[in-house]
């Protein structure tokens, strides 16, 4: 697979046109960049709190998120979501039970389940399944001090599934657990990007 050098400008130049396109639009622009055409865009419209999934040009679906309570920033120690083009990377977890614990993303004997997985008091939790992101866009999300592989931002299951919908997160995207298995189990042998927007 062969990615396009990315400019940050071609972020930067109009945060405005970027939210304003559709991910159907978003998805031929990726597939501009290198995405395959048969290829999966997962688009985290940040203000909305919502991942669009594209296959193949078209949307397949819709799914609550949180992202940061910091808000979208890329420098490392920020505690912000990064902003822009991303790859999945890496895939982990495949055959855990839902709620299966991560740390270091390394499964845990701990299996969180029922009033687990909505108990803010309970700490922030990487559960179930874990999609690694790597920055595309060099000086941008990728890079020293701003690498998104390197910050460990990932798309993963949370023990905090009622403050889907709001920002929460330490810098990753959370999900359900439900739907990052889902999610995890449509990209599993596929190339898939990812689009953070602001």
């Amino acid at each position: 697979m062969t990615v396009k050098p990315f400019l940050a400008m071609t972020l930067l130049a109009s945060a405005t046109a970027l939210v304003a396109a559709t991910p159907e639009q978003r998805f031929e622009e990726a597939v501009g960049y290198g995405l395959p055409a048969d290829g999966i865009l997962l688009v985290v419209d940040v203000p909305a709190q919502i991942l669009t999934i594209v296959d193949t040009g078209a949307v397949a679906g819709r799914r609550l998120v949180s992202t940061a309570s910091a808000g979208v920033g890329n420098q490392s120690g920020s505690n912000r979501t990064p902003a822009g083009w991303h790859r999945v990377e890496e895939r982990i977890g495949d055959g855990e039970p839902r709620g299966r614990v991560f740390r270091n993303r390394l499964p845990q004997p701990e299996i969180l389940s029922g009033e687990q997985l909505v108990a803010p008091e309970s700490g922030d939790y990487v559960l179930t399944r874990i999609l690694w992101l790597r920055g595309l866009q060099p000086g941008w999300n990728a890079g020293p001090g701003i690498d998104s592989h390197d910050r460990c931002i990932y798309l993963h299951g949370t023990n905090q599934e009622q403050l889907l919908g709001s920002p929460a997160s330490h810098g990753c995207i959370r999900l359900s657990n439900d739907d990052v298995i889902a999610l995890f189990d449509l990209v599993r042998d596929r190339e898939t990007w990812c689009l953070v927007q602001e």
